[in-house]
């Protein structure tokens, strides 16, 4: 039986707005509706999700992406390349590399950047606020979780099939 990972920091523009547990809370129920129970158990999940600010997502975006802007969550994998990571589509993409771990140890999913303060004003200021910041981070963790796992929304075909995903995936985190 394989470990799961699930690591979580929370920077200052979150803190005392969220807790790690949440956050791990949400990550896992995630994983178990995208990949199976089994699956996680079989071959183990190793994951970190940082919720964090405007100013380090947008450092992040200029540096991987090329866009100086804000953005509300970036997904950093080890397994999928792809034109976030600012390349120019019309060479070709860097070879993917198997990163060499100890014995047993769990090949990393990846990387989750949200910018807590994004996902604030992207939320409903109906109701209770931090309900709607809550919802939209699980939305982000969704979001963030299945750029991992090689969904992408770039062609329309594949918009259609992560949205549905997305859908699936926090229904059944209801």
């Amino acid at each position: 039986m394989s470990a799961i990972s699930i690591d979580v920091i929370i920077g200052t523009a979150a803190r005392g707005k969220i807790s790690k547990r949440w956050v791990s809370e949400v990550t896992l129920k995630t994983l178990r509706v995208v990949l199976g129970r089994e699956h996680m158990l079989e071959r183990g999940v190793n994951v970190s999700v940082v919720v964090t600010d405007d100013e380090t997502v947008q450092s992040l975006n200029k540096q991987y992406r090329g866009e100086d802007k804000v953005t509300d969550v970036l997904s950093f994998s080890p397994n999928h390349w792809g034109h976030w990571y600012g390349l120019d589509e019309s060479k070709p993409s860097p070879p993917e590399m198997e990163f060499v771990l100890p014995p047993g140890e769990v090949q990393p999913l990846g990387e989750i950047i949200i910018s807590y303060q994004q996902a604030s004003r992207q939320s409903s200021s109906e109701g209770n606020a931090v309900r709607a910041v809550r919802g939209e981070i699980s939305h982000l963790i969704v979001h963030g979780l299945l750029h991992l796992l090689g969904y992408d929304h770039v062609q329309p075909d594949e918009e259609t099939v992560m949205k549905n995903k997305e859908q699936e995936v926090l229904d059944g985190l209801l």
